[in-house]
């Protein structure tokens, strides 16, 4: 079981990202935007952050690039004036352990984690 933040701005999205994610066995805490994830991350340690790339006032890009010993899975189905694989590449280039394009299936998003944390440094 990891403790895992998962940061969406879509809320559909965000509930369903974290029914997977429970339904797998881990700890779940969500935040709408990377603000809201970087508070709660100072009170709330994890074992991995699952972030949108695409959010308002600050980008999930922006957020890796904060985030401190933690890793890091981003995702993203493109933005009004990019492509997924342009914005999932910066999440790399900025940190990210693993990406994945949007849509994706639970299968995917559970077996994301389990590499992450099989990754040395996992917080």
């Amino acid at each position: 079981m990891a403790r895992i933040l998962v940061v969406e701005d879509d809320p559909l999205l965000r509930a369903s990202v974290k029914r997977i994610l429970e339904k797998a066995g881990h700890e779940v805490w969500v935040a709408a935007a990377p603000h809201a994830a970087i508070n709660m991350l100072e009170n709330t340690p994890v074992d991995v952050v699952v972030t949108d790339i695409h959010m308002p006032g600050m980008s999930g890009v922006d957020l890796i690039l904060k985030i401190d010993q933690t890793k890091v899975i981003a995702m993203s189905g493109g933005g009004v004036s990019r492509a997924a694989d342009d914005a999932l590449a910066d999440a790399k280039l900025a940190g990210a352990a693993h990406t994945l394009p949007k849509p994706f299936q639970a299968r995917e998003l559970i077996d994301a984690i389990e590499a992450v944390l099989k990754e040395p440094g996992t917080a």
